[in-house]
């Protein structure tokens, strides 16, 4: 799939009304979420590339937040589109963001069908975050709950409610009833499943290929 690049005129807009790199990468990041939430999978793209160009230009290592946030939006989207130059990219921001971005890597890698790899790739996720920040951590927790979401997608649904149940467990006992990990939990369980039929090779819950 071709993606065409921003007009200039569009991404001097974004320069002169954001007023800092900060500022503007962070604008190009949100506009790339809008538009594939909208299923705009080619203007999401051109606008996380556009923001990857802003980082480049800033010099290396600077803004190591936003370089995480990047690789978050920018290496799934790349997965998408067939780009396999931006499928991976460094994070240098700790072992949270990290995991945060490869972990949408792997349901990007889920759903365009290679479901095996993406299933290990989320496993060994989750067991990374259980040994660098532990088991009742909350990325741990939503990691666990991703990958009962792939398993689910895959009709693995014995070990979707596994994960899916020791993900709440562990919230219940580790969190306060108020905290926004419930709310995220229930996002991620939530998700829909729709559509994954039509290219999953994982089926009925076979051995990993």
């Amino acid at each position: 799939m071709s993606t065409a690049p921003l007009p200039a005129s569009t991404t001097a807009a974004v320069l002169e009304s954001s007023g800092s790199d900060h500022a503007a990468i962070t604008t190009a990041l949100r506009r790339a979420r809008q538009r594939h939430a909208c299923g705009d999978l080619s203007g999401a793209y051109g606008w996380a590339i556009y923001a990857h160009q802003l980082c480049q230009n800033t010099g290396p290592g600077r803004l190591p937040d936003l370089r995480s946030k990047l690789a978050e939006v920018l290496s799934p989207l790349a997965a998408r589109v067939g780009d396999t130059a931006f499928v991976t990219l460094p994070v240098a921001a700790g072992p949270e963001p990290a995991l945060h971005a490869q972990t949408s890597l792997a349901a990007a890698t889920h759903a365009l069908g290679r479901c095996a790899p993406a299933l290990r790739a989320m496993a060994d996720l989750h067991s990374a975050a259980v040994d660098s920040l532990g088991a009742d951590n909350r990325t741990s927790l939503i990691i666990l709950a991703r990958l009962g979401v792939l398993y689910r997608r895959c009709g693995w649904h014995d070990l979707a409610a596994r994960c899916l149940g020791y993900a709440q467990t562990g919230r219940a006992r580790y969190w306060p009833a108020d905290d926004a990990l419930a709310a995220e939990l229930t996002a991620v369980t939530a998700e829909p499943d729709q559509g994954h039929t039509a290219v999953c090779t994982q089926r009925c819950g076979g051995r990993l290929r």
